[in-house]
C-alpha cells in the first residue's frame, strides 16, 4: 500500500511534523473605527449636493419625496442593522399627497456622488411596523455603480409608515404601503464605507458619526439640520462596533508523541502559517489544523480544524470512511441535530450546497475522532495516506457560508434556527450564474439582491413546522443525535430541539419575518466582508496547486494477531469435544464466566477465564506459525502439550499439567490430516 506525502522530501520531514506550502495569501487589513462621542464631518456644509438625488415614480408619474422625521423606536432600529459600520440616508417618504389614489409599481432611483467601491453595498430599505424593524428591499446598482433603484408594487395607504395596510409576507418583492417610510442604507467593509462617506462629503452632504453609548444622538442630529434640507444631503454614519468574524485561534490537540495513537506512526498536516515574507507568527493559514489521540479515548485519532477566514470550508472524508464522531465544536447536540433536520427538509434528500453537517463555518472549529478500522478500510480502498482534507469552498458556497456563520454569532440560539432554514433556502433556490469572484461588483451586488428576494416568511414557517413536528415525534432529530451520545443524552437533547423548534414556531408569521429581515441585512454585511476576503485569497493564493488544507496518517504495521481472536468455537483432538469462547463476562448454566486479558506470551496471548462460582483455569491464544511459550505446560513435566501443531491456531486451557491443544472447529478435520 502507498503512502504518498505531499512533501517534495520525505526524508526531510520530521515525525509529528507540518507541511510547509510555500504560498503568499492576499491579507486585508481593516481598521475599526471606535468613535466615543458625535463627529459631524460637514465639508462645505452650505453647498447644494446637486450630485446626490433621489427621484420616485409610480407607474411611471413622478412622485415627490419628503424628509419625514422618525419615531424614536424607528431611529434606534436604524441604529442596529449591523455590528460593521454603514451609512443611512435620512429618513423618508414618497409624497402622501402625489400617491393617495395611486396604486402601481413604485421606482426609486438614488444618484450617488461617486461610484460604489468593491467591498461595500448598497440597498434601499422600508420600515415594517408590524416587526419594528428596518427590512432590505431588492435593490439594483447600475454599471456605473452611481445610480441605485428599486422597483416595488405599492397599494395606497397611510403615509405615517405606520397602522393599517402592513403586510405579512417577508418578500422582499412583496406590496409594500405607498407612504411608508424609506431610507437608504450603504455598508460594507470599513475602508469602502469611508470612501463613500468622503465622496458624499465632498458633494456637500452632512454626514452625522454616531455610535454606542453617545445619548440622544438622532436628536441632535436632527436640532443641527435644517428643516429644509434637500433629501440627499444629510445622512447618518453608524460607526463601526465592531467585524464580523474573519480569524481564529490555532486549534489544540492532545500532544502527538511517539505511539500516542497506537496505529499511527506519522502524522503530516497542511502548515498552519502559510503566508510567506510577511512576518506574522503562525496561524495565518485558511484552515488551522491539529491531530492527537482523543483525550477521551487515545485508541482513536481526533482532528481539529478552524476556518481561519470569513467563509468557511467542506469537509471531505476519503472514501470509505465514515468518522466515529464530527460536528462543530460550537453547536451544542441539539442545535447541531436541529440544523440538520432543517438542512433534511429542504434539501429534500438531495444536497445543496451547505451541509452543516460537513462543512466548518467561519472562525468556528470542528473536531472529527476516526477509528483504526475504518481508516485502514479507507487507505486500502484509496491507496492514500488522506485522513480527511478541507476543499477550498467556490464563489456561492463562501458567501453563503458567510451569512450562515454571521447568522450563528449574532442570533439567539431560537433565531439561528430560523436562520439557518433560510441560508438553506437560499442555498436551494438561488441562481447562482453570476456568483463568480470575475463578475463586475454592481453585477455581483444584483445578484445577491434577487437571491435575497427568493426568501418567504410562508416557506421558512412552513419549513419550520415541519422540522418541529418531526421533533415532537421524535423522528429526524433523534437520528440527528444518535451514534456514540449516550442514550439518555440523546433523549435530553432531542427534547431540547423539540423545544426550540416549538417555541420558533408559535412566534408565527410575525417571527419568520424579524428572522427574514435580520437575516437580510446579516447577508449584506457578510457578503461584502466574505466577497472581499475569498477573492482576495483565490487571486493569490496558488489553490489549484494544493491538496488541499489535509490531514495524512501513516499507519502502524497492522499486527497478525490479535487477543480478540481467540473468540470462537474451540475443539480437542485426543480429547474430542468442543467449547465457545467468549471475551468479556457470560452467563452460563453453572453461572458466569469471564474471560479477561493479562499479557502477551511471544507471539502468544495469554488471559484468564474465571468463573463465578468456582475457580478458572489460565488461557493462551497462538496464532498459527507462533512457537508455544515455555510457559504452557505440557502433559508432563519437560514434555509438549499434547496434539500441539504450530501450523495452525490453536488455545490451550489449563491450572497445571496434563495440557492438550484445541483447534478451531472449521481446522480440525485437517489437523487429523
Amino acid at each position: 500500500m502507498s503512502h504518498p506525502t505531499p512533501s517534495p522530501d520525505p526524508a526531510g520531514i520530521r515525525r509529528r511534523r507540518t507541511l510547509v506550502l510555500s504560498l503568499v495569501a492576499g491579507a486585508l487589513v481593516i481598521a475599526l473605527l471606535v468613535i466615543a462621542a458625535v463627529i459631524w464631518t460637514s465639508r462645505d456644509a452650505d453647498a447644494e449636493p446637486g450630485a446626490v438625488a433621489i427621484t420616485a415614480t409610480i407607474d411611471g408619474t413622478p412622485a415627490g419625496v419628503e424628509p419625514a422625521a422618525p419615531t424614536d423606536a424607528q431611529a434606534a432600529a436604524l441604529a442596529d442593522l449591523g455590528a460593521p459600520g454603514y451609512l443611512a440616508l435620512h429618513p423618508f417618504t414618497v409624497d402622501a399627497a402625489s400617491v393617495s389614489a395611486v396604486s402601481g409599481e413604485l421606482v426609486l432611483e438614488l444618484t450617488l456622488p461617486a461610484a460604489v467601491p468593491p467591498g461595500a453595498f448598497v440597498t434601499f430599505a422600508r420600515y415594517a411596523p408590524e416587526i419594528d424593524a428596518w427590512e432590505p428591499v431588492t435593490t439594483t446598482l447600475a454599471t456605473d455603480a452611481v445610480t441605485v433603484t428599486t422597483r416595488t408594487m405599492v397599494q395606497s395607504g397611510s403615509a405615517s409608515g405606520g397602522g393599517g395596510g402592513g403586510i405579512r409576507s417577508a418578500s422582499l418583492s412583496a406590496p409594500t404601503v405607498a407612504g411608508g417610510l424609506w431610507t437608504a442604507v450603504i455598508g460594507g467593509i470599513d475602508s469602502a464605507v469611508q470612501g463613500v462617506e468622503g465622496a458624499l462629503s465632498d458633494a456637500g452632504a452632512a454626514v452625522a458619526s454616531i455610535a454606542d453609548g453617545v445619548g440622544d444622538w438622532w436628536d441632535d442630529a436632527s436640532a443641527d439640520w435644517s428643516a429644509d434640507f434637500a433629501l440627499g444631503s444629510q445622512w447618518v454614519m453608524r460607526a463601526s462596533r465592531e467585524l464580523y468574524g474573519t480569524a481564529a485561534d490555532v486549534p489544540e490537540c492532545a500532544p502527538d508523541a511517539d505511539g500516542a495513537v497506537p496505529w499511527i506512526t506519522d502524522t503530516v498536516l497542511s502548515d498552519n502559517a502559510m503566508i510567506a515574507g510577511l512576518g506574522l507568527e503562525g496561524g495565518n493559514a485558511a484552515v488551522l489544523l491539529c491531530a492527537g489521540p482523543d483525550p477521551a479515548d487515545p485508541a482513536l485519532l481526533q482532528v481539529r480544524a478552524a476556518a481561519n477566514r470569513a467563509y468557511g470550508f467542506s469537509v471531505v472524508f476519503p472514501a470509505g470512511l465514515e468518522p466515529r464522531t464530527a460536528g462543530m465544536d460550537a453547536l451544542d447536540i441539539s442545535t447541531s441535530a436541529l440544523i440538520d433536520a432543517g438542512y433534511a427538509v429542504i434539501a429534500s434528500g438531495g444536497d445543496v450546497l451547505v451541509n452543516p453537517g460537513r462543512f466548518i463555518l467561519p472562525t468556528q472549529t470542528y473536531s472529527v475522532t476516526v477509528d483504526e478500522a475504518a481508516v485502514r478500510a479507507s487507505q486500502a480502498q484509496t491507496e492514500t495516506a488522506r485522513v480527511i482534507e478541507y476543499a477550498l469552498p467556490t464563489f456561492p458556497q463562501a458567501l453563503l457560508s458567510g451569512v450562515l456563520g454571521v447568522a450563528l454569532a449574532e442570533l439567539d440560539p431560537e433565531d439561528f434556527f430560523g436562520g439557518a432554514l433560510g441560508v438553506f433556502f437560499l442555498a436551494r433556490d438561488c441562481d447562482f450564474a453570476q456568483w463568480e469572484t470575475g463578475t463586475p461588483w454592481p453585477e455581483l451586488l444584483g445578484a445577491v439582491a434577487t437571491c435575497l428576494e427568493t426568501l418567504d416568511s410562508d416557506a421558512l414557517q412552513e419549513a419550520a413546522e415541519e422540522v418541529a413536528r418531526g421533533a415532537a415525534s421524535g423522528e429526524g432529530v433523534v437520528d440527528g443525535v444518535a451514534g456514540e451520545v449516550a442514550e439518555e443524552v440523546a433523549e435530553a437533547a432531542s427534547g431540547e430541539a423539540a423545544d426550540r423548534a416549538a417555541a420558533f414556531v408559535s412566534g408565527g408569521a410575525e417571527k419568520a419575518r424579524k428572522v427574514i429581515a435580520r437575516l437580510g441585512w446579516l447577508t449584506w454585511f457578510s457578503i461584502s466582508q466574505t466577497a472581499t476576503d475569498y477573492i482576495a485569497d483565490a487571486g493569490t493564493e496558488e489553490i489549484s496547486d494544493l491538496p488541499a488544507w489535509f490531514v495524512n496518517a501513516t499507519l502502524a504495521a497492522e499486527p497478525t494477531a490479535r487477543w480478540e481472536d481467540v473468540e470462537g468455537t474451540w475443539c480437542g483432538i485426543t480429547y474430542p469435544s468442543c467449547t465457545p469462547i467468549v471475551l468479556g463476562t457470560t452467563v452460563t448454566e453453572w453461572g458466569t464466566s469471564t474471560i479477561t486479558f493479562e499479557a502477551e506470551l511471544g507471539e502468544c496471548f495469554a488471559g484468564i477465564g474465571a468463573d463465578d462460582p468456582g475457580s478458572g483455569a489460565n488461557i493462551v491464544y497462538c496464532p498459527a506459525g507462533a512457537p508455544t511459550p515455555a510457559e504452557v505446560p505440557g502433559a508432563e513435566p519437560g514434555m509438549p502439550p499434547t496434539d500441539d501443531n504450530v501450523d495452525f491456531d490453536r488455545v490451550f486451557i489449563y491450572q497445571g499439567y496434563g495440557t492438550a491443544a484445541w483447534f478451531r472447529e472449521e481446522d480440525v478435520a485437517a489437523v487429523r490430516g
